[in-house]
Parts: structure tokens; sequence; C-alpha cells
């Protein structure tokens, strides 16, 4: 039931005992409440030493400031600030709020139920972006987010989980924006280019909504299976969505395609 407060310093890990979970700084249990602070008259650094993980928070956790490297998360986390590296997972049915910080990791994951919100933030990644890959949700409403992987997807949904795009920076290096192999995708308010792919799609639902733009050098989006909804009933836009692929506008070899509004364009008779 206690609470950690950290305004300065550094703290380093212990011995190892597993792999993964090897000498971690911060372990907060699930009754626990750990905040790393950054008091207005407080210039002090916060840094945290260990081979994977800084903290381990199953319980309420707040980060302000820091240099992190790597977190893992089932319990409540808020990050406002802080530098964060390695590897960022979220577990568990509980949620992970991004508001703000630079992180450069290997990717962001939600492993299990929970929700991880992202509404500020620089993430950029050396793997797959950002990976939902059980039954969660991933709300993404700001912030920018970046691969150096020029093959892996941006943004992966890998099973049934559910991931709504409202907003942000993508920033793709000549993979695939967005896959979906089983869950549902809610896209509006975004700009995806600089990808070989904008979507792929094996399964499950995705719906590509108002203000989107998906500029490809291959194909705008791939479909094999699913359902595709583009563009809304109601009032008709011949611009908006917009997806251009140089080669093909939509590929379909075995999914459903619902196109209501906005604009498809790829070669001469190959925009769907």
């Amino acid at each position: 039931n206690g609470t950690i407060i950290v305004n300065g310093g550094t703290i380093e890990a212990g011995s190892s005992y597993g792999e993964y979970d090897a000498g971690i700084p911060l372990y907060i249990e699930s009754t626990a409440r750990l905040e790393l602070n950054n008091p207005s008259d407080n210039d002090n650094e916060i840094i945290l030493q260990a081979t994977v993980y800084g903290i381990y928070n199953s319980g309420e956790a707040i980060i302000n400031k820091g240099t992190i490297p790597g977190i893992k998360n089932s319990g409540n986390m808020t990050i406002n600030n802080g530098n964060i590296s390695s590897i960022l997972v979220n577990q568990g049915t509980k949620k992970l709020t991004i508001n703000g910080g630079t992180f450069n990791v290997n990717n962001v994951s939600n492993t299990s139920s929970g929700v991880i919100d992202i509404l500020s933030g620089e993430i950029n990644t050396s793997y797959y972006g950002i990976i939902n890959s059980s039954n969660g949700i991933i709300n993404i409403s700001s912030g920018t987010i970046s691969t150096s992987d020029t093959y892996r997807e941006l943004i992966s949904n890998q099973y049934e989980g559910t991931i709504n795009i409202n907003g942000g920076i993508f920033k793709p290096t000549g993979g695939t924006g967005i896959s979906n192999s089983r869950g549902i995708i809610n896209i509006s308010n975004v700009t995806f280019e600089n990808c070989s792919i904008g979507i792929s799609q094996s399964g499950g639902i995705t719906n590509i909504k108002e203000n989107t733009i998906i500029n490809a050098s291959d194909k705008g989006i791939d479909i094999s299976g699913g359902t595709l909804n583009i563009g809304e009933k109601g009032n008709v836009s011949f611009t908006d969505p917009s997806i251009t692929g140089t080669n093909y506008g939509v590929y379909n070899t075995n999914g459903k395609i619902y196109f209501y509004d906005g604009i498809i364009k790829g070669k001469q008779n190959q925009s769907i």
C-alpha cells in the first residue's frame, strides 16, 4: 500500500534472476504507487540503470521525467514525459496512457486485453511500431510514430483486438503502414505515405473514414480476407477518403469491399 516518489538520482538494478525480468530497478506491486516527479524547482535527473526493464509496474504509476531502459506495465500507468528506450509492453487488463515523452524502443506492444491510449509523444521504433497482439484496444489520437524497419508494419493488429486511429503523424520507412489480421481498425484524420502498401488486410474489419489519405508506392490497400469499408453513408465526397497506389489502388484477392465515397487511384484499369 506504499508510495514511492522519486525526484532525482540514479537507481541501478541489483543481481539478475531471470532472462527478461533480470535486475529491475523499480518493481511496483499491485497495491503500490510510483511517481517519477518533475518539480519546478528540481533540475535533478532521474536515471534508471538496467539491462532490459527499468520499471515493472502492476500498481499505479505516473512518469513525469526520467531516463528509463524499458517498461513492463500490468497496472495503470501514465507517461507524461521522459526518455524510454529498449521496449514498452502493456500486459494484463489495465491501461497505459502515453501523454508525452520520447520513446526509442524496439516496439510498443499491447499483449492482452488492456488499453493503450496514445495522446502525444514521439515514438521511434526499430521493429514493428505499434503491436496489438491479443484482444485489447489501442487508441491513437496524436503524437508521432515512426519506424526504421523497411519491411514490417508500422501499426499491426495481429489478433481480435481493436485499433482506433483518429489523428497523429505516421512515418513508415517503405514497408506497410497498417496491417489487420482478425480484429477491427477504425481510421480517420491521418495520412500514410512513404510505404509500399498502405493497408494490408487478411481478415477482420477495417473502416476508413473522413480526412484519411493513403499514398503508397505499390498498393494503396492489399486485401485478402475480411471486410473493408471505404467512406461512409450519407453525404458523398468525391475526394475524401483518398486511396492511392502507384500500381494498385485497392488489390483484392479474397475480401469484401464496400465503397461509399472518396477516391481510389492506381494504374489504368488497376484502381480496384
